[in-house]
C-alpha cells in the first residue's frame, strides 16, 4: 500500500513538472558587436572592437533597459527544484525533508534522503517577496493525469507538516538553505 502511495506521489510530481509548469526556460541571447552597431544605426562600423569591460557595460545597460522578473534572482544562480515533505513550519520559513525521484522498472519512485547514520536531509526554505503559491488538489489518485488535478491559489497558511511540496528557486547554502520563488502544495483527496 505504501509503495502505491509513493508511486502515485511520483506520478503526480512528474505530471506537475511536465504538464503544469508554466515557466519555460529562455535561452540566453548573445549579441555580436556588429549587430549592436547595426541596431544603433551604424551600418558600416569603423570603430575598434570593444574590450571585455566595454561589452560587460553594454550588456548591463541592455539588461537595465529590459528588466524581467528573473532579474530579482542573482544571475550566477541556477533555478533548481526542491521536492519533499514539510517537517516543520516557522514564522517566515519551513524545513523540508528533501526527496529524490528515481526511475524503477514499473514507474517512478520518490525516496526521502538520509545520510549514513539514517538522518534525513533537511533543508531550510525561505521565500522571495514575489512568491507564487499553487495548491494542486489530486483526486482519484491522479489516475487520469491532469484531469484529476485541480489547481488553485494558495498561501503560506496552506502549508502543514507532512504535506508534499515542490519548490522552484535556488540554493543559498549548498543543500542546507533554499530560496523559493514558487511553491506547489499537493493535497491528495
Amino acid at each position: 500500500m505504501k509503495l502505491k502511495a509513493v508511486i502515485l506521489l511520483c506520478v503526480c510530481s512528474l505530471l506537475s513538472m511536465t504538464g503544469c509548469s508554466g515557466k519555460e526556460e529562455q535561452p540566453e541571447v548573445v549579441v555580436d558587436n556588429f549587430e549592436e552597431l547595426v541596431q544603433n544605426g551604424e551600418e558600416n562600423p569603423t570603430q575598434e572592437p570593444k574590450t571585455e569591460m566595454q561589452e560587460e557595460t553594454t550588456s548591463k545597460e541592455t539588461d537595465m533597459k529590459n528588466p524581467t522578473q528573473e532579474e530579482a534572482i542573482p544571475k550566477e544562480t541556477n533555478m533548481e527544484i526542491l521536492e519533499g515533505n514539510i517537517k516543520s513550519i516557522g514564522n517566515e520559513s519551513v524545513v523540508v525533508c528533501k526527496s529524490y525521484t528515481t526511475e524503477a522498472e514499473d514507474g517512478l519512485v520518490m525516496v526521502s534522503s538520509a545520510d549514513e547514520s539514517g538522518n534525513e536531509t533537511l533543508v531550510t526554505v525561505n521565500f522571495t517577496e514575489d512568491m507564487k503559491w499553487e495548491l494542486h488538489t489530486v483526486k482519484n489518485s491522479g489516475i487520469n493525469g491532469d484531469a484529476d488535478v485541480t489547481i488553485s491559489e494558495a498561501s503560506f497558511s496552506d502549508l502543514k507538516e507532512g504535506v508534499s511540496v515542490k519548490m522552484t528557486g535556488y540554493y543559498v547554502t549548498e543543500e542546507k538553505e533554499f530560496m523559493a520563488d514558487k511553491v506547489v502544495i499537493y493535497c491528495f483527496v
